[in-house]
């Protein structure tokens, strides 16, 4: 696929699948309630100086953190899709994830879920944290995709910092980039889980 087609595809998918994530997401893992938490999670990084009980401000965070979570997750999705050799339409294949995932998929994922995901975030964090084959795996694809969710993800920061916002600060801006860190190594493990699925 060229740059400009999967920029059109990566578009297309923003578009279409970003705003009905809630509907398609294995039920195991709530990443809603991750972008809910945080406040609470800039408050620990600012050592207070964020104020979580501001309702006006931890609105308006909660909506970047899902902003934020959704872009990531759907952009590397579609990576995954446009750059897997075996795939005839990306577009088909991203319709699967945009539908409740089947029982055994579900199960698989929470199991790398459970397994992977947390040491792979240790990885990203420090290098010498071991991972098993699943673990280089995911951090495969994490590495494929997360250029193009972090170029997104700074177009999102353009228009999350509009005119009338607060500026976003140090701490809240590493939260945010570590959720879409995280957003992406699910993608990571949805894929992974229907791959071995469909095997």
């Amino acid at each position: 696929m060229s740059t400009s087609a999967l920029q059109h595809f990566l578009e297309h998918a923003l578009e279409v699948h970003a705003p009905v994530l809630e509907r398609s997401f294995p039920g195991c893992f709530d990443w809603a309630r991750m972008c809910r938490d945080a406040p609470a999670l800039v408050e620990r990084a600012s050592e207070g100086r964020f104020d979580a009980s501001d309702s006006g401000a931890s609105h308006h965070l909660q909506e970047q953190a899902d902003a934020v979570f959704r872009t990531a997750h759907t952009i590397a999705l579609g990576v995954f899709c446009a750059a897997d050799d075996d795939t005839v339409d990306p577009e088909d294949v991203l319709d699967r994830f945009d539908r409740p995932p089947e029982d055994e998929v579900e199960e698989r994922f929470e199991v790398l879920v459970s397994e992977v995901l947390g040491p792979a975030e240790a990885f990203l964090v420090d290098p010498e944290v071991m991972v098993d084959e699943r673990g280089v795996e995911v951090l495969r694809l994490h590495g494929v995709a997360w250029p193009h969710v972090a170029e997104y993800v700074a177009r999102l920061g353009i228009l999350l910092g509009a005119d009338d916002a607060p500026p976003v600060s140090d701490e809240a801006y590493g939260v945010l980039m570590a959720l879409a860190r995280v957003a992406t190594l699910l993608a990571a493990l949805r894929w992974m889980a229907q791959e071995t699925s469909d095997a």
